[in-house]
């Protein structure tokens, strides 16, 4: 029996790899030149030509399910063993324009992988501000080409193929957002052009670039950098694209709660009920139900049902810390709503202890523990500000809110504008009755 399930292992295995060979005909192409260039069999090469124009040519990679650095990299080993074949079999008939278009496709498939590889990495390495790739022979190769040569490069290659260039270009410019991440100019510019240009592109390669660009949003350091509102205007952006749902038609509860979140800033009621009901029932995490029930506390929070809001949070038990820990910033946030400090207080000191414990357990990364206790401090802060009512105070929080990057800023500076209104509101009261 042991061995009847071993086998049948191994016959899965082998379909599922063909299966996925067989969908990307490049792959299968490549593989029949390169034996037909090792038989020189030159004559059935020169039949398969008007298949390979056909099927593969820029003008199709846009169909195509293969991501560019496979294509172009495909794509030049294919023109490779076509050049090899023909020259062993008509000696000096390569043309200087045949050379220039196959070094045209292999620098392009080289440039690609190389900082497609570089971009895979740093994705992972850049949510920790203290790792760095710095060291590493890929990124000093990378860094060691001056801006103005990759550039040069890009425009030459534009000279003979606009699809290279804005493919390339695309892929320029995320790695230069990945390695700035204290200057948001690059994200802008790596932004502008994918958005200028995403109608070009497979389906697949929109959905790389836009969550390549969500990580790049969320470890953005620069003080004046809207995170918020950037989140929102890529949730938009995916909206309006149907790009929500992955590839199989799910959706990660942890992107879920992402949208959840950047819709709730945005203080956008309508998007949000409509988001969370639409939504729902595609998650798939054991966590699901406690995502909607977080989703549906923020909904009631924009209703200003607040104690519904707090009933609903209550019953959010997530299994894993570092979610736990996010679900108390929005307990603080109706606390607040509430005037109930003395909630606050309480729950601010048992927090603080939870932060503590978990940090020495390595459970959250230190940089989030003294995130989530300056966002506590600022809680206490605009609870104090409420009951004085000074509004010099008032505007020094706000530039505070700036310089120190507190966690949901736009929520702080939502609240602050709605005490000034409320203090200008009371002075023009005050000032009616006296006349």
């Amino acid at each position: 029996m042991k061995n009847l399930i071993h086998d049948f292992t191994k016959l899965a295995e082998q379909f599922i790899s063909q299966q996925e060979f067989r969908s990307k005909d490049m792959t299968e192409l490549v593989t029949l030149y390169s034996a037909l260039q090792e038989r020189n069999l030159w004559s059935v090469m020169e039949k398969k030509e008007s298949i390979l124009t056909k099927k593969f040519n820029e003008e199709l990679l846009k169909d195509s399910n293969l991501f560019p650095e496979e294509f172009y990299y495909l794509y030049s080993n294919i023109f490779q063993s076509k050049l090899a074949c023909r020259e062993i079999n008509y000696p000096g008939s390569m043309m200087a324009d045949e050379i220039g278009q196959y070094l045209d496709e292999a620098l392009t498939a080289i440039i690609l992988k190389m900082i497609q590889t570089h971009n895979f990495a740093y994705s992972f390495l850049s949510v920790n501000p203290h790792d760095t790739l710095t060291p590493h022979p890929m990124n000093l190769l990378l860094k060691s080409i001056p801006d103005e040569m990759f550039e040069r490069i890009i425009e030459n290659l534009r000279t003979r193929s606009e699809s290279k260039y804005s493919t390339l270009m695309i892929y320029y410019l995320m790695y230069k957002a990945y390695t700035n991440l204290s200057d948001s100019f690059h994200y802008y510019r790596f932004k502008d052009f994918f958005y200028a240009n995403y109608m070009k592109m497979p389906k697949q390669l929109i959905k790389y670039f836009d969550d390549n660009m969500l990580v790049i949003i969320s470890t953005i350091s620069e003080e004046s950098f809207r995170t918020e509102q950037q989140f929102y205007e890529s949730y938009k952006f995916k909206q309006t694209n149907n790009l929500l749902l992955e590839k199989s038609g799910v959706m990660n509860c942890g992107i879920f709660f992402v949208w959840t979140r950047s819709i709730f800033i945005e203080k956008d009621l309508t998007a949000l009920e409509e988001f969370v009901k639409t939504y729902k029932k595609f998650l798939i995490d054991d966590d699901k139900e406690d995502y909607i029930m977080l989703s549906q506390s923020l909904v009631y929070y924009l209703k200003s049902e607040f104690k519904k809001a707090i009933e609903l949070l209550m019953k959010v038990n997530f299994r894993f810390v570092g979610l736990k820990f996010n679900v108390k910033k929005y307990m603080f946030m109706l606390y607040y709503e509430l005037n109930d400090y003395e909630s606050f207080v309480y729950g601010m000191d048992s927090y603080k202890h939870f932060l503590d414990y978990n940090s020495q357990q390595n459970k959250i990364p230190e940089r989030h523990v003294q995130s989530a206790k300056i966002f506590c401090k600022y809680i206490d802060k605009l609870f104090k500000i409420r009951e004085s009512g000074d509004l010099l105070e008032m505007d020094l929080f706000e530039k505070e809110l700036i310089e120190y990057k507190v966690n949901y800023g736009s929520w702080f500076t939502w609240k602050v504008e709605e005490l000034k209104q409320n203090l200008l509101n009371q002075l023009h009261f005050e000032n009616i009755k006296i006349q």
